[in-house]
């Protein structure tokens, strides 16, 4: 028997595991949950031995292929991904997905398919490459913007929240490169701030006999919900220059 005690865990022994208790192996948080309750390795094991969980799924569920008992047809679970496409991209978010509408997980594609990606290709493959309207482009930037400064700064955000991968959001939302994609968001940003800025300025103008020292305003900001002297400093670069800026006077 495998000791789960120990620290180091061989790719062999997280297989083996992962295999004892496939009903579990489908997100992270799953996993985690049966892990800690059955003192096995954590998902961040796998990731360590395999690099990212979609690679472990698929090692493991290679593993599993042997004992197909899926009962649908190859027809049969492309009709029901083609159905749900926006969520047919990424094992974890297929799985989440599936778990809650109980549809076969990525699992049974993996068994029928024989990997992940070539499933993914047959459910894509007649579909519009943009899988995302402009509106919906817009909503998913403007939600997530601080994370898309670099591919690497994303790509560990969408990991980590189970988000689409660089590749699969330039698809979703339908750009040929990151650059581009960047370039979207950085306008898009730009006018959030500024839409911002522009908020902050109504609010002070309208409540300007409490906007003088930032001990005032910070009392009357906080027993009237309203924006805190941090939030000036930050768009305006200090409480004076924000003073300066909406009322043309500073002190």
């Amino acid at each position: 028997m495998i000791d789960v005690r120990k620290k180091k865990y061989s790719r062999t022994d997280l297989i083996d595991f992962a295999c004892e208790n496939i009903e579990f192996f489908t997100t992270l948080s799953m996993w985690d949950k049966c892990a800690r309750e059955n003192k096995l390795p954590l998902s961040r094991h796998y990731k360590l031995e395999f690099g990212s969980w979609d690679k472990v799924k698929e090692e493991v569920y290679k593993c599993k292929s042997g004992e197909n008992e899926n009962r649908y047809s190859s027809e049969e679970l492309l009709d029901i991904a083609k159905r749900h496409k926006r969520y047919f991209l990424k094992t974890r978010m297929w799985d989440t997905f599936a778990m809650e509408k109980n549809l076969p997980s990525s699992y049974i594609y993996i068994q029928v398919f024989g990997s992940w990606i070539e499933a993914k290709d047959k459910v894509h493959a007649i579909q519009s490459r943009v899988l995302w309207s402009d509106e919906e482009v817009d909503l998913f930037i403007q939600k997530h913007y601080r994370f898309m400064k670099s591919q690497t700064t994303w790509s560990s955000y969408a990991d980590e929240n189970e988000l689409p991968s660089v590749g699969q959001l330039l698809y979703m939302a339908g750009f040929q490169t990151w650059g581009v994609f960047r370039s979207k968001a950085k306008l898009l940003e730009e006018k959030q701030e500024q839409d911002n800025k522009e908020e902050l300025i109504k609010i002070a103008l309208k409540h300007r006999d409490q906007f003088n020292t930032m001990r005032e305003w910070s009392k009357y900001a906080d027993m009237h919900n309203l924006p805190r002297v941090v939030s000036y400093n930050k768009y305006f670069g200090s409480w004076n220059k924000a003073k300066e800026k909406i009322f043309g006077k500073t002190g």
